[in-house]
């Protein structure tokens, strides 16, 4: 987009800070993720939480900014800034605060959604681009939904039709399920932190709005998109972390084998999570010199399935492949 169009904006966010129509209040929550802990093939998918503080901002009204709360939305949107085309296969979402008073039999629940920003709104006198169609969607109970203030272990997976995406586009939670008694929230970064800012919305009394337009809060939520190269050689890929990888076959029924080439002394870990962020398989395969190597992982006794593998180093530094288990 045009250096007009973001000057532009950040003329908007001074302006939405001073008529904010709702109001906020700073909270003790603080979520743990260490930097570049998880990556998926491309470099910058959680890059505006590199260097954030992650926490959660309350309404006075009960509940949170960044979930249900008292004012009553039904819908909280982060939209990415697409610079160029990328295959979009699923999202990461972080959740910091859930709190349950319902009945089990109520089955108070989310909907996981990815719009296209294909409606236009008028904010504060400049026309953006808002959510309207529906990719994809789905059904969470809360009761499903981890909390954990660690990312590596507290991170929600949802893994959808790939996509190839060209243009901005929006991932996030419907509200409309959630039970009167219940509180569920995204965490988000802090004030000010995000690096483009008002890309995060919400909607509220029949209309999409920024987070900063609605409650003078220029934050970003926490949901990550993954993103899968695996059909490219690694000839075609790039080197993340200093790794190249290749995983195949996919779908896999019994072994899958791991290509990579490092390009730095390093000492690595592969594990495979399930869709609901838990450990499946980890194995500590040792200390690699700069070179090509190929691991197997043994996958007969792990159920069919979408996994995502994670190849980490030394630092907690890697990159992400998405995996089918098919028996």
């Amino acid at each position: 987009m045009s250096k007009n169009f973001w000057f532009t904006i950040i003329w908007i966010s001074i302006l939405s800070q001073l008529f904010a129509q709702k109001t906020y209040i700073a909270t003790h929550y603080k979520g743990n993720k260490p930097h570049h802990l998880l990556k998926a093939i491309t470099d910058t998918l959680d890059s505006h939480f590199d260097s954030v503080t992650i926490t959660l901002y309350a309404a006075p009204v009960g509940g949170f900014a960044s979930g249900n709360s008292g004012y009553g939305e039904k819908a909280k949107i982060q939209e990415f800034d697409v610079d160029s085309s990328y295959t979009v296969e699923g999202f990461l979402f972080w959740f910091g605060y859930k709190a349950i008073q319902s009945s089990p039999n109520d089955s108070s629940a989310i909907d996981f959604v990815f719009y296209n920003l294909d409606s236009t709104a008028n904010i504060n006198g400049i026309g953006r681009f808002v959510p309207k169609t529906i990719l994809e969607k789905k059904k969470v109970l809360l009761a499903n939904i981890d909390t954990s203030v660690n990312f590596s272990t507290g991170i929600n997976i949802w893994m959808v039709t790939p996509r190839i995406v060209y243009q901005n586009y929006g991932v996030g939670i419907r509200l409309d399920k959630v039970h009167i008694k219940d509180t569920i929230a995204l965490y988000s970064s802090s004030n000010g932190d995000p690096p483009i800012p008002s890309l995060s919305w919400e909607y509220w009394q029949g209309s999409w709005n920024t987070m900063l337009n609605n409650w003078g809060l220029d934050i970003d939520f926490a949901i990550f998109p993954l993103v899968d190269l695996t059909n490219l050689s690694l000839d075609n890929t790039a080197f993340i972390q200093g790794l190249k990888v290749k995983a195949y076959p996919n779908p896999v029924n019994d072994l899958l084998f791991v290509d990579f080439i490092n390009t730095e002394l390093s000492e690595l870990s592969f594990t495979l999570y399930d869709m609901h962020g838990k450990t499946v398989f980890t194995k500590n395969a040792g200390i690699f010199s700069p070179g090509s190597y190929q691991q197997f992982i043994n996958v007969n006794n792990i159920p069919s399935g979408n996994y995502i593998l994670l190849i980490t180093n030394q630092y907690n530094q890697g990159i992400a492949q998405r995996v089918i288990i098919q028996h």
